[in-house]
């Protein structure tokens, strides 16, 4: 019988273990939770590697200062030279990581000795600063200056880092009556004036100039020091960069040479998150590991008492609205204004949503002032705690509020008496500290806030205006967008509205540099046709002529 329990040894040793199914779930789980552990960490690695590579690109930057060299300059020239040091500082405060490359072009005028001085990229700051210092502010014919020369020196620029910042700083315009101020013409020699076809005596004309600064991937920033001379020609080299889709940012630094640095530190700063944020579009994105959020905090309803909290220097930012309907479409940008303000934000938020936090603010001095009570809004969310995210949003709720503006305006000719529907001008604001704080600001309004439809089909059937509103916005823009995720306060009969999101035809590709147009909140044609599926067409659609097969064709 040996054999036989040789045998019986030998299948016992070669039968499968049999466990229970209850038994074989828990062995299942608990692998497939080690494997879940172990891939978690291999993508939360390979993110972490993406985003520090990222930004460690986005902070290779090159700055050049094109300054107006001559006699009504010499506090502004002195501000660069004093302040380069601290400019570079304040920056490394925000991103440790900065490779930085500076170049300075002063300009003057046709018949100064030193019509140009250019000093070419460098990474040495010293040697900015002393080249700096031996400009003297001297010259000038005339009160219009070489801008052109200007302009050309900088795109002889060697440039090669991602982020490529232009400032300059000026107090007069270019030579030509179209740049010159409206109802009055600067004393412009006439030997320096214009051909026809708009080209100086170097053969330079804004027309070739300024698409070339764009193409060159600039972020071109115009500092005003008196803006009564030089808005004029800003506008004008913005008409001719409108069509491809650019703009020209602009500062005022309202007469202070001292607020020159500040408006520096947040325009470069503002540049290197920008890159940021249009390099984490273009490389693979991970979806296997939600976004972090922040804590929770709690919150308090009541507004502070101001005088117990700090006052923080802002650098501001809004859009100008487009000039026209037509003008909403692919390629479109915005102008932007900018300038320093003075806030106040509460400690804690009195509100959240999915996506971000309200916090009481006020503004003490600066464009925001006028509007009293205000909210200062967050991301909750650390990917898109970015400028350039905060600016999107502001974006969109431009674009609405012109759209809304549109509307009320072709609502009241057809239907008298009908609601009317605004949207909160927004501000952008990014604020001195040893971190980057980012916000948009708006006005606060007192009211119950109510969701009046959503971006994914959500329809309330009770607010007949603000239906057809969005109904009206696809319809006006040939289908290109349609404004949704209404949401807001009814005040009498008529709708203050915030947040809202666009839905676009398609994700609309613009200059890599650039990044998606309403890429954030696009849900494209499947939004749109949510939409109609659960909008009935109400008599306001009727009254502007408006029905489902129009909107769908």
């Amino acid at each position: 019988m040996w054999w036989w329990k040789k045998m019986k040894g030998r299948s016992r040793g070669i039968q499968p273990t049999r466990l229970s199914t209850r038994a074989q779930l828990l062995q299942l789980q608990m692998e497939n939770e080690h494997l879940k552990a172990q891939l978690e960490s291999g993508v939360k690695k390979e993110r972490e590697e993406r985003i520090n590579e990222i930004f460690s690109k986005a902070q290779q930057a090159e700055v050049c200062f094109l300054v107006d060299c001559t006699a009504s300059m010499a506090r502004y020239i002195e501000e660069v030279k004093s302040k380069v040091m601290d400019i570079v500082n304040d920056v490394r405060k925000s991103y440790k990581q900065l490779d930085l490359r500076m170049a300075f072009i002063g300009y003057r005028d046709f018949g100064d000795e030193n019509r140009l001085s250019i000093l070419h990229l460098t990474k040495d700051i010293h040697a900015f600063r002393t080249f700096v210092s031996l400009q003297k502010a001297t010259g000038g014919d005339d009160e219009a200056e070489d801008v052109f020369g200007g302009l050309d020196a900088v795109l002889q620029l060697e440039w090669e880092a991602p982020t490529r910042v232009l400032i300059q700083v000026a107090d007069a315009p270019g030579h030509g009556k179209r740049f010159h101020p409206e109802g009055r013409r600067l004393w412009d020699q006439k030997d320096h004036a214009l051909s026809k076809d708009g080209k100086d005596r170097h053969g330079l004309s804004a027309e070739a100039l300024i698409p070339q600064i764009f193409k060159a991937d600039l972020s071109y920033h115009f500092f005003h020091v008196n803006r009564t001379n030089t808005e004029k020609m800003i506008e004008e080299f913005n008409k001719i960069c409108r069509p491809s889709g650019f703009a020209i940012v602009e500062v005022d630094l309202e007469g202070a040479p001292d607020s020159l640095k500040k408006s520096a530190v947040m325009t470069v700063t503002g540049c290197i998150a920008a890159t940021a944020h249009i390099l984490s579009r273009e490389m693979p994105t991970v979806t296997t590991i939600a976004d972090s959020v922040t804590d929770s905090h709690r919150f308090e309803k009541k507004i502070p008492n101001w005088k117990n909290i700090r006052q923080r220097t802002a650098f501001a930012t809004w859009f100008q609205p487009p000039a026209s309907v037509a003008d909403v479409r692919e390629g479109m940008e915005l102008e932007k204004k900018s300038g320093i303000i003075q806030i106040k934000v509460a400690p804690l938020p009195f509100s959240e949503g999915h996506m971000r936090q309200a916090y009481h603010a006020a503004c003490m001095r600066g464009v925001a002032a006028s509007h009293g009570k205000l909210v200062a809004k967050t991301s909750r969310s650390h990917r898109i705690n970015t400028v350039t995210a905060y600016e999107d949003q502001m974006e969109i709720q431009c674009v609405s509020q012109f759209l809304a503006e549109e509307f009320n305006t072709v609502l009241q000719k057809e239907k008298p008496g009908s609601p009317q529907v605004q949207f909160l001008q927004v501000y952008t604001v990014q604020a001195e500290g040893n971190a980057p704080y980012y916000a948009n600001l708006e006005p606060f309004v007192e009211g119950n806030f109510e969701k009046f439809n959503n971006n994914a089909g959500y329809v309330s059937a009770s607010h007949d205006a603000l239906q057809a509103f969005s109904h009206w916005t696809y319809h006006a823009t040939n289908g290109y967008l349609m404004v949704v995720d209404l949401q807001g306060v009814m005040v009498g009969k008529d709708y203050i509205l915030s947040d809202p999101a666009i839905n676009c035809r398609e994700l609309v590709q613009r200059s890599p540099h650039l990044g998606n147009r309403f890429g954030s909140t696009n849900l494209g044609t499947r939004g749109m046709e949510s939409f109609f599926t659960n909008h009935r067409c109400s008599s306001v659609c009727q009254a502007l002529g408006l029905s489902p097969q129009v909107a769908r064709r």
